[in-house]
């Protein structure tokens, strides 16, 4: 409503990608409506939004203005654009005033799309001091101009720190106090808390050697493989420096004691244990002047990485810690994510020899990261050793960064150095849980900017050239085959036949990757993110954009060749997508499409409109009316159907499929889908990937008590749950003797348990225990209801191998299937009433008779051969297969697995 008259109605059906978390509605929850042309005027206006002729919500008030975004505020300088939400041919002289008094002036003449709106970029150049803005066009009033203030806690404490640091207060102590107290009011501002002063340290003159300090506590493999590694691959001579923090483990003092035989390594031993930051202090003391490496006993380093961290150190000059990458190790792992790859001996040396090549510059950081951090016995000196009152640990390193930051003692990622790191060795799952979340509380009381910095950092993210570097060098060297799965990352059926290729015998050796959408950004994740590239082992997991994506494999496919596999575009833009795969498609060896579902000609997926069952195939002008109101249950590209419709919506994906060399389908009843719909006529219909192929099914004898029939998975709207709800209100108001159980959970449980009470729902389950379950609850016939014609269903393969008859609908390829096997099961008219299912399944239990029916659903399948040429063969577009290893059959270059 505007002033009190409505002027649009609208259904809360967009995607909004940033509440799919919190929704119940996977972010189906947004609107999006055209305000009339008098709200344009320039006068203020009051909107109010109504259900049901009824007001909820806070009125607002609204005036039109042209829009100022600020994007960015750092470095001196104000970047942002400004646009105009009803107009494209934007032109502004846009004025800047600061809470300084300080004017600019910029003329924005060139317009460019931002966010599909016509916008011009600005930047102006402002004193740091300045902490308030107000940007407008040059004509307005200075009131109505655009307010920002400066948000960042985190970027006014890095100003005061950088200006310690070109003073050089070191020694300074009337200054150092200044900027102390300065830190500690502005933190205390921002809901933090003052600490006590820390423990007395003695400053010892620096050297110009370096320490490797080593806390010992559990872990006695991991504990020698770390030492043994460090002595094999550190400058002869190098200092290691073991502390024996009380080891609980009998083993770990006579190990420890061996190693200490060599010269170059000194052992002190702990009588009671100080936890890390004491064992650490105990390291730092031993090491006289020297700057020291603290390096967790669960690491591995491989040759060259001390001498990498000490250029870093030397080009520096003046820094607080330096951390290599690692695979484990938060904001500086490669791969991103939390350490779930452990690398071969063989792909550490690998990998810190591709990092040698690359070079990369030292990364300014929030924080070291405290696995392994080389730490300057200057700033030792300024800042103090570690803080006891980190207890048995966790949290010390973040602290000591912080205050070292503090005295301009920065923190820097070395990239050209990579360590290993296992991670919780000596902690149990559940201590490190606990102390870790104790850690993080007192860190945001002790310094509320810390998760801003890390945010910020990883907006950033200066490390994402380093680590795509990383991943082309590694794909480039990698034998076999390379695939990639173009996907939604939503799991369910996509995924496991993605899965089966990837496990397949004949896929031993090669590289499968998964591009999907970047749909659930996190505040962690950069601002230019188009999408991840990941693989299921956790080799590569990477945020990309588009175009840099694009252009890491046109170099990668000038050295080893590559496969496309298209599986789904629901969850992407279409635009990107399509961008994404033709790009792709242009430089790929081999070109595949898998049909999943019915999203290519359908934007409803299923063909399931507004759950009143299967549309009936209507024309493209059904369709169109269909989705007019944008009103979606998964998460499709609904701004290009506003522009576009169907027509284009098929269009789009035509010319996708078209350009593969092979379209495959699961099922006849797919193909033909696909050919009616899309007029895309070379379909070849290949089965998915299954271990099992021969089954043998029991019929339930005929008896007096109910029949208990299983309906198996996530029962949503296309599962059949109004079906499901159709029968069980028919079931208990005829009391027939039926008994519906579900196995796994429904789209609403407690409507369902209302329509019969007696129904039994297991709740979601593991495809492990699946057999348990239908034992259990005593399964005599499987009922899959859907609505929609699938394409294959793994879910009737699963009942079949648990020698389950089973009831399907007449759609799709459930039919296809058990109508293919006499005696696997029976059909029932999707269209069927309640009474006539259950006639139908009265009837066919009484003919089986109890008996039971084997059968063979054997022959061609998508294997990796059909889909993308034998590896080893010499006409192979993949030619150069696997490397043999005698005792596995296949050398796994990066893997430590």
């Amino acid at each position: 409503m505007m002033d009190g008259k409505v002027v649009a109605t609208f259904v809360s059906n967009r995607l909004r990608s940033d509440l799919e978390v919190l929704s119940f509605s996977n972010g189906l929850d947004g609107f999006e409506i055209p305000l009339p042309e008098q709200a344009f005027d320039g006068e203020p206006h009051r909107f109010q939004l109504s259900h049901n002729g009824s007001p909820f919500g806070a009125e607002l008030e609204w005036k039109y203005d042209y829009v100022v975004r600020v994007t960015d505020w750092s470095d001196g300088r104000v970047e942002g654009v400004a646009f105009d939400p009803k107009g494209r041919d934007l032109g502004l002289t846009l004025a800047l005033v600061t809470d300084l008094g300080q004017t600019s002036r910029q003329f924005t003449s060139e317009s460019s799309e931002t966010d599909g709106l016509a916008a011009a970029q600005f930047s102006f150049s402002v004193h740091p001091d300045v902490r308030a803005v107000r940007i407008g066009d040059q004509a307005a009033p200075i009131s109505q101009r655009h307010l920002f203030e400066k948000p960042s806690l985190s970027g006014e404490i890095d100003h005061l720190r950088e200006a310690y640091r070109l003073l050089d207060c070191e020694g300074n102590e009337r200054g150092a106090e200044a900027l102390a107290e300065t830190l500690r009011t502005l933190r205390i501002k921002r809901g933090g808390t003052s600490r006590h002063p820390g423990e007395p340290f003695p400053r010892i003159k620096p050297t110009e050697s370096i320490s490797i300090i080593i806390p010992v506590y559990r872990g006695l493999a991991a504990t020698e493989a770390c030492i043994d590694s460090v002595l094999s691959f550190s400058p002869v001579g190098t200092r290691v420096i073991l502390v024996n923090d009380a080891s609980p483990e009998e083993e770990m003092a006579e190990l420890l004691s061996r190693k200490s035989e060599r010269d170059s390594v000194v052992l002190m031993t702990n009588e009671t244990n100080l936890g890390f930051p004491g064992a650490v202090n105990v390291g730092i003391e031993a090491a006289g002047g020297d700057d020291v490496v603290v390096l967790n006993s669960d690491t591995e380093v491989a040759e060259g990485w001390l001498d990498a961290m000490r250029a870093d150190a030397n080009a520096l000059g003046r820094f607080g810690s330096l951390t290599p990458l690692s695979n484990n190790a938060t904001i500086l792992s490669y791969p991103r994510g939390a350490g779930e790859f452990e690398f071969s001996a063989d792909g550490i040396a690998r990998l810190s020899a591709a990092l040698a090549k690359i070079a990369a510059k030292p990364v300014k950081i929030p924080v070291g990261v405290g696995f392994c951090m080389l730490i300057s016995r200057e700033a030792l000196n300024a800042v103090g050793w570690f803080s006891l009152e980190w207890g048995r640990g966790y949290g010390e390193e973040v602290d000591w960064c912080l205050r070292a930051a503090d005295l301009g003692f920065f923190s820097y990622c070395s990239a050209r150095a990579f360590v290993h790191h296992e991670g919780s060795v000596s902690f149990g799952d559940k201590e490190r849980e606990n102390l870790t979340r104790a850690a993080g509380k007192r860190i945001d009381a002790l310094y509320p900017e810390f998760r801003e910095s890390v945010e910020l950092f990883q907006r950033k993210d200066p490390l994402g050239n380093v680590r795509h570097q990383l991943d082309q060098l590694r794909l480039r060297e990698g034998q076999g085959r390379l695939v990639v799965h173009i996907t939604h990352g939503l799991g369910g059926g996509t995924d496991k036949v993605i899965q089966d290729i990837e496990s397949h015998p004949l896929s031993i050796g090669d590289c499968h990757l998964r591009l999907s959408p970047a749909l659930r950004h996190d505040v962690y994740s950069p601002a230019w993110t188009d999408c991840i590239l990941s693989s299921a082992d956790g080799a590569y997991n990477d945020w990309w954009s588009a175009e840099d994506l694009v252009a890491m494999f046109a170099e990668l496919s000038k050295e080893r060749p590559f496969a496309v596999h298209i599986h789904s575009t629901v969850g992407w833009p279409l635009p990107l997508v399509s961008s994404i795969v033709s790009g792709l498609q242009s430089l790929a060896s081999r070109r595949v499409a898998t049909i999943h579902d019915q999203a290519s000609f359908c934007p409803r997926v299923s063909m399931v409109p507004s759950g009143l069952g299967h549309c009936g195939e209507p024309s493209i002008e059904t369709c169109e009316g269909c989705i007019s109101d944008l009103s979606f249950r998964h998460p499709v590209d609904q701004d290009f159907l506003a522009r576009f419709g169907v027509q284009g919506w098929r269009e789009a994906h035509r010319s996708l499929i078209e350009a593969s060399d092979l379209v495959v389908a699961p099922s006849n009843s797919a193909a033909r889908l696909i050919q009616t719909h899309l007029g895309v006529d070379c379909v070849e219909v290949l089965p998915h990937l299954e271990e099992q192929k021969s089954y043998k099914v029991q019929w339930p004898k005929p008896s007096d008590k109910p029949l208990t029939l299983g309906v198996v998975g996530g029962i949503n709207i296309e599962k059949g749950f109004a079906n499901l709800l159709t029968l069980a209100k028919h079931a208990r108001a005829e009391r027939l003797p039926f008994r519906l159980v579900v196995i796994g959970h429904t789209m609403n449980d407690d409507l369902l348990r209302a329509a019969d009470p007696s129904i039994v729902i297991s709740g979601r389950y593991v495809q492990e225990d699946l057999g348990g379950l239908l034992k259990k609850y005593e399964i005599g016939l499987g009922l899959l209801p859907n609505m929609c014609p699938e394409t294959y269903s793994f879910t009737l393969s699963e009942l079949w191998r648990h020698g389950l008859p089973v009831a399907v609908s007449s759609l799709g390829a459930l039919a296809e299937r058990v109508g293919k096997f006499e005696g696997s099961g029976l059909i029932f008219g999707h269209e069927s009433s309640a009474g006539e299912v259950f006639s139908v399944i009265r009837e066919a239990v009484h003919e089986a008779d109890g008996g039971s029916v084997s059968f063979e659903a054997g022959g061609d399948a998508a294997e990796p051969s059909v889909l993308y040429g034998t590896a080893d063969s010499a006409t192979s577009l993949f030619a150069g297969g696997k490397i043999e290893d005698t005792k596995t059959g296949v050398r796994w270059p990066w893997s430590k697995k």
